[in-house]
This record gives C-alpha cells, structure tokens and sequence, in this order.
C-alpha cells in the first residue's frame, strides 16, 4: 500500500509463485529434451530401417507379430522362434509377415495337438513304424547337411496302411522330421555354423506294380501335403534314383499335390546316378551299395546301422485281419536249438498244410513220422526264411500216423528265432460230404427228421471223423422216429 506523504512502496516477497515459475521452466526443457531425443530416435530407426534389407524388416516385424504367441502359457515354452526358423517361414510365403505368422500359429496348433510339443514326454510312437518303415539318415553332403534315403521301392505302404491308422503314419512322419531339426541344432553348434537343411535322396529300386496301388498313392499325397505346409525349406534337394519304367505314371499321380518350389527341388537320374551324387556327396559317405565306400563295421555294404531295410510286413501284424492274429501260433526257439510240434493224422491222404506269417531269422524245417530219422522223413530239411517258396505249403500225408514238424535253429548259434504260424490238419479232398437234397429256399424248416440216406451217411463220417460229426447225430435211431410219426 501507498504511504499518505507519497514515499516508496513496499511489496511483500511471494516465495511459491518463483517456485512454481522455475518448475514451469524445467518442464519446458525437459519437454523440449524429449521432443529432442524422440526425433533423434526415430531418425537413428528411419537409418537403421533404411540400411537394412526387406528380409531384415519381414523378420523384424514376424517376431513382433508372434511375441503375444510366445509371452503365452501354451505354446511359449517350446515354440521355436529362432532366426533360421522364421527365415523359412518368410520364404515359402514371399515375405509375408501376416500370410507367415498365420501359417506358423496352425503348424503349433497342430504339433500341440498331436502332442509332438515335448517329444520327450508327449509323444510314443509306435514300435512298429520304427520296425518296419524303411529309410533313414546316412552321412553328410559336402556343405555339412545331413543326407536323408527314402528307400520308396522297398517301402511295403501297403503293409504299413493295412496295419497303423493313417493319423498315426503322418503323425510318425512329423515327429521324423521334428528329430530332424533337433539334429540339425546339434550339428551347427559341433561345427560352428548355420546347417539348416537336409538333402533327400529318393531310391526306387524294387519298384512293382503295387508302388501303384490306389491307397498308397493317396497316402504318399497327403504326406507330401503335410510336409510342405509344416517344414517349409528344409529340404535342399531331392535326388531320385534307380526310376523304374513307371516311374512317369508315379510322377504324374503325385505331381498336382506338388507345389513348384517343390517340384524345382526334384531331379531324376538314370544310370549315371553315381556322377552326380559324387557331385553332392564325398565319396566316403556314400553307401557302398551304390557305389561308394560307406560301410557297417562289418563291411555290410547296405548299412544297416543307419538304414532301415525290412521289404515286407508280415500279414499277421495287418489291422485288417483279425482273423489271422486269432489263429496264430507263436514260437520262440533259442540259440542252436531245435523245437518240435506233433499233430495226429487218422485218415489216409489228409493235408497238412503250414503258413508262416513272420520268420525272424532263416531256420531249417523238416517233417517226419512218428520217429526223427532220415527213414521216416516225409518232407526233406529245407531252409526257411521270410522270403523261402514253400513258406506257405501243403503236404499230402498218405499214411496216418504222429507227424512231428521239427524246427531246428543250429544254423545260427547267436540269435534267437520267433516264428509266427498258423498249421492245420485238414481232411481228405475225397470224403463225399453230405449235401442237401432239398432245394433251400424261405418255406424250408431245418427241424424236420433226418431220412435213411441222411443217416447212413453220417454214421460212415462219424467212423472216419468223429471229430466233424456229433455222437447224437451218429446214433440218431431212424426206425423208432418213424414208428412214432406212424
């Protein structure tokens, strides 16, 4: 306030408006920093974004895309975003990050569904697939790749369809490629660089007109499907060998299921294989059966370490034939020891015929009567095996009497040999068997008496068989029915 005599005026001093004009200031020029380093960022971003490629950016934004995918509780923990991963997913769909992430959610969804998320714990497969699909890895190309044989002619796909269900042989061809990637993690950190393919040699040798069975195709269809879809470029090259004279009409089945990345991968080689693999592969990883110098320990030139080489599956493990599993016999005979079975025969001229479905190790088989001795031996030893002609056989047994099948392991002394069978003794083809002389039709009543003839007929086979014919039916008393009917 102004003083009457007109002197000086004193204002009073307002510490917390200073205070809070030098906080306003400070704000300021923290916002303007800011401002500052924002810009400074997004010019650093924009230059980095610029120098690098568009494969770069794609990667860049895919991992922003699945962070949501691998932060979660279902996928997140074995979910594998490795660079080398995303890459090929980035290359089968032309750099599309949307088109990739997509793709890359149903191959998770589907490996979870089919429990092949920890294929240490989740997933069992069948032994039976491991027994019997042929195949398998044997050495590396010359840039470090694992080198894959599919043995497609010696493959039985209608053994294996006949006895697996379909889901479980595509399931199985997934979890082989699963393995497969984890092998090719383990190899590039033994050799310090990226390995992220394989190479598949494709060997059609033994090929048959049931290579060309319907089903089988449609099978190696949908596999063909699955694996493009779910492993895109992990496959380098596929070489094809040995091609049969129909291997145009095995192309030409299978070439719409084919995409032309895939179909770009496929070379064909006639007889001059051998150049060409050399090419590919050194010399000393090649199987010494196709020419080169890899062998077993043993010098077994198929390489049975690494190759998987069963032709056929046995008809007793088919899905389809229940009937066979339930009449089956099996067999386990040791080292260096003979196994013997006896079957009765009572009548002149019966048939005894074996079957064997499943012959582990070749053995010998004789048949001899009554004693085991060189006299007495009906059929001569000969040398059984899974692929032997008289493997299913008959044998006419003109004197009755105890036949005894001998199965006499002393050819090998090291392993053991299961046998799985199916021996029958079955009547003379000659025995007149009682037919009907009425004409079957709707009106016909099964309860009626037996006639004389009828009768007659069934005490002769009831003498000569009395395994087929019943004791009531043998001693049915003709005479009395007709005296109570009269």
């Amino acid at each position: 306030m102004a003083s009457e005599g007109g002197g000086s005026v004193s204002v009073p001093f307002d510490s917390t408006s200073m205070s809070n004009r030098k906080s306003e200031t400070t704000e300021k020029r923290s916002k303007k920093n800011r401002r500052q380093t924002k810009s400074e960022n997004v010019t650093t971003d924009l230059e980095a974004l610029s120098n690098q490629t568009v494969e770069e950016r794609a990667l860049y934004r895919l991992k922003a895309k699945l962070q949501p995918l691998v932060k979660g509780a279902k996928y997140g923990k074995n979910m594998d975003v490795s660079d080398t991963t995303l890459k090929r997913w980035l290359l089968a769909t032309n750099n599309n990050v949307i088109h990739a992430a997509g793709k890359l959610q149903r191959h998770e969804m589907l490996k979870w569904k089919l429990g092949l998320i920890n294929l240490t714990s989740d997933y069992k497969p069948s032994k039976f697939l491991f027994d019997y699909y042929a195949g398998g890895l044997c050495g590396e190309d010359r840039e470090g790749s694992p080198v894959y044989y599919e043995l497609f002619g010696i493959l039985d796909m209608r053994g294996i369809i006949m006895s697996v269900q379909k889901k479980e042989l595509l399931t199985f061809k997934m979890f082989q490629h699963e393995l497969i990637k984890e092998y090719l993690k383990v190899l590039s950190k033994e050799k310090g660089k990226d390995i992220n393919n394989i190479l598949v040699v494709v060997d059609m040798i033994k090929c048959t007109r049931d290579t060309l069975w319907g089903p089988s195709l449609r099978i190696w269809a949908e596999i063909i499907e699955l694996l493009q879809e779910n492993y895109p470029r992990l496959v380098k090259e596929v070489l094809v060998i040995h091609p049969p004279t129909m291997f145009a009409e095995i192309y030409l089945s299978l070439r719409p299921y084919m995409k032309p990345s895939t179909l770009e991968l496929i070379k064909v080689f006639g007889n001059n294989y051998f150049k060409y693999l050399e090419q590919r592969i050194p010399i000393h990883y090649i199987p010494a059966y196709l020419g080169g110098y890899k062998c077993d320990f043993d010098n077994n030139q198929q390489c049975f370490e690494d190759l998987n080489w069963v032709e056929q599956v046995p008809q007793w493990l088919y899905l389809m034939s229940s009937s066979i599993q339930a009449r089956a016999q099996e067999f386990n005979i040791l080292a260096g020891a003979k196994h013997v079975e006896e079957y009765m025969v009572t009548l002149s001229n019966s048939l005894l015929s074996w079957e064997f479905y499943h012959i582990s190790q070749p053995l010998f088989f004789a048949i001899y009567i009554d004693t085991i001795s060189d006299k007495t031996c009906t059929f001569k030893k000969e040398n059984m095996s899974q692929f032997s002609k008289k493997r299913n056989h008959t044998l006419n047994c003109k004197v009755p009497g105890r036949y005894l099948l001998v199965f006499d392991n002393c050819k090998d002394h090291a392993f053991n040999v299961r046998i799985t069978c199916n021996i029958a003794v079955l009547p003379p083809a000659d025995i007149p068997l009682y037919s009907c002389n009425k004409t079957l039709g709707d009106s016909i009543k099964f309860n009626l008496p037996m006639d004389r003839e009828e009768v007659q007929m069934r005490r002769r086979l009831g003498i000569e068989l009395p395994s087929i014919v019943p004791a009531e039916s043998r001693n049915y008393n003709y005479a009395s029915h007709v005296q109570k009917r009269s």
